[in-house]
């Protein structure tokens, strides 16, 4: 390893959600990574695809235990898509916290 430089823990966000990966994906075999940190804590996540940045207000979802989904609730996009929010927060506080066994 490289002076200075850390490892960070590594998901698979398909995994995490237990899903498959996206038919849409042309190279299954590349993925981007997004870097979390939450505190003194960092992971990253490797996903299919990146959409892009919006600012949304994000409503509650009845009936949904966000705990065991990750998802935190859901928004309307401005094209009429309509999006669930994950929960960073809970994903890295079960990731870590699993990632210790």
């Amino acid at each position: 390893m490289l002076s200075g430089t850390k490892s960070v823990r590594f998901f698979d966000l398909s995994s995490i959600l237990g899903i498959g990966p996206q038919e849409s994906n042309d190279d299954l075999d590349f993925k981007y990574l997004i870097v979390i940190s939450m505190g003194d804590k960092r992971f990253c996540i490797a996903v299919d695809k990146l959409v892009g940045q919006e600012e949304v207000v994000i409503k509650a979802l009845n009936g949904l235990d966000a705990t065991s989904s990750f998802v935190l609730g859901a928004t309307i996009t401005g094209d009429g898509k309509v999006v669930f929010i994950l929960d960073v927060a809970g994903m890295s506080r079960n990731l870590l916290e699993l990632a210790k066994v």
